[in-house]
């Protein structure tokens, strides 16, 4: 049985069939409208009936505004002909026009919309992003799944950026989100009854590229077990330069944890080595299903099977054990799980 005849097969039973793609990026909007065009027909000729999109950031790249215009433009057209809703998350490179922007100007307002991607793609019917350019995430419900989209986020004034995992900027200090909005958005998660997807541009730790330490996303962990996959951008396969060792990573697991983090990057193929993203199928019986697609080849190259259903028991002899040794002291997990205690 091929891959794609799993493919094929997973399709037909899912109850939600999600395209998800980031870091088209680049300076050339020709070779970007190349990449988006090649990716955009193949889902069409394999004849996806996709009930979402998902956009993990890097929609753009630099900041001359014609680039940028002519990048956003052309990512409404393709994207829009599909009709089907999008989500979008910022990426490091979504931020770059607001980079040399002095503090105390105002990059959120409409008429001066030097956020292009977000700005054009918030205006879309029936696409969405976060409710402003500083939100750290917005949530969707798919069915019993629960779906969290975490985005880079900027100050309304330039003060401050949250990106690349981290706080910059001229004033760092000022950064508006302290530790309880993420327990808050961490509660959430650990609250919700079913299964919980986190879509974001970059992975965890133990992820190509992943979260170093004292970076942003570590604020949201030890992540609660209802969490059954992350998905991710930002680490272009193929990109030997940044990806080193884990280039051709595809799937890893968040340190310390039994979530599995998938890079399903990059539809860029300028340092990619090919233009590729990802299908997710949420199947009834709480299979995840992540299929791979390389564009130009037009064939499916790996895929992840993952079992979202209830969380996996631990027994009593093992938890005292591990209790009675305090086995964790010292580690990443515990100073993790102290940001969440008492």
């Amino acid at each position: 049985m091929s891959l794609h005849d799993f493919y094929l097969q997973s399709r037909q039973s899912a109850t939600h069939q999600v395209w998800t793609f980031s870091d088209l990026q680049q300076s050339d909007p020709d070779l970007a409208e190349q990449c988006l065009t090649i990716a955009v027909e193949d889902m069409k000729e394999i004849g996806a009936d996709f009930t979402h999109l998902w956009y993990l950031g890097d929609a753009t790249e630099g900041s001359n505004p014609d680039h940028t215009r002519r990048m956003t433009d052309m990512q409404v057209k393709l994207l829009g002909s599909l009709n089907i809703p999008l989500r979008f998350v910022m990426g490091n490179h979504d931020l770059d026009p607001t980079r040399g922007l002095p503090p105390g100007s105002t990059p959120v307002l409409p008429a001066t919309p030097v956020l292009p991607a977000y700005e054009a793609f918030r205006k879309v019917p029936g696409w969405k992003t976060t409710e402003t350019p500083m939100d750290i995430a917005f949530t969707e419900i798919l069915g019993e799944t629960l779906v969290v989209f975490l985005s880079d986020h900027v100050s309304p004034d330039c003060r401050w950026f949250a990106t690349q995992q981290g706080i910059c900027g001229e004033f760092p200090e000022e950064y508006s989100h302290e530790l309880k909005v993420y327990q808050q958005l961490r509660k959430k998660m650990a609250d919700w009854p079913g299964p919980v997807v986190i879509a974001g541009h970059y992975a965890f730790p133990g992820g190509a590229r992943g979260t170093q330490e004292g970076g942003l996303p570590e604020r949201l962990l030890p992540l609660p077990e209802s969490v059954k996959l992350v998905l991710h951008g930002h680490a272009h396969i193929g990109d030997l330069k940044w990806g080193k060792k884990d280039t051709y990573q595809r799937v890893s697991w968040v340190d310390w944890h039994q979530i599995p983090q998938a890079n399903i990057s990059s539809l860029d193929r300028r340092r990619g080595s090919q233009t590729r993203s990802s299908v997710l199928h949420l199947q009834p019986d709480g299979t995840l299903a992540l299929f791979f697609r390389d564009h130009e080849d037009a064939r499916w190259s790996d895929a992840l099977f993952t079992d979202a259903t209830a969380p996996r028991s631990r027994s009593g002899i093992s938890a005292a054990f591990h209790k009675e040794r305090n086995a964790l002291q010292g580690t990443d997990l515990e100073r993790w799980q102290q940001q969440h205690d008492g």
